[in-house]
């Protein structure tokens, strides 16, 4: 599974973002063409607000993984991560191996986030 398939699945299912369809006016005054998106919960429907909101590469980027790390200690999880050479374990708060990765730390954090609340993904290949 690619990176941007889980940082979505981790918005969604942890961050609340929700689907938003985006209309763009024609110059006749009608709508030219549709696309849909994901926002935060927060988004008010503002064209200046859509501009500034990016999606976190939580699944790459350590300092958003980090954040993730938080939205589960926000949730009741007490996640621990062992990183051995080559290998990542992240651990419940009853001390169980909850998942195992050989991925980099951002991607396992992501996994095991997934995981915890319930959502199961492919195994990344």
């Amino acid at each position: 599974m690619e990176n941007r398939t889980i940082d979505k699945l981790i918005a969604v299912h942890l961050f609340s973002w929700k689907k938003w369809t985006f209309h763009n006016p024609s110059r006749s005054g009608g709508i030219a063409f549709s696309h849909e998106g994901l926002v935060p919960p927060e988004y008010d429907g503002s064209d200046l607000q859509h501009l500034s909101m990016i999606m976190p590469h939580y699944s790459s980027d350590i300092a958003a993984a980090w954040m993730v790390v938080e939205k589960l200690i926000e949730l009741g999880f007490y996640p621990a991560i062992w990183i051995k050479p080559g290998v990542v374990q992240v651990y419940d708060k009853d001390e169980r191996c909850i998942v195992e990765e050989k991925a980099a730390v951002p991607m396992a954090i992501c996994l095991a986030a997934l995981k915890a609340v319930g959502v199961e993904v492919d195994h990344l290949s």
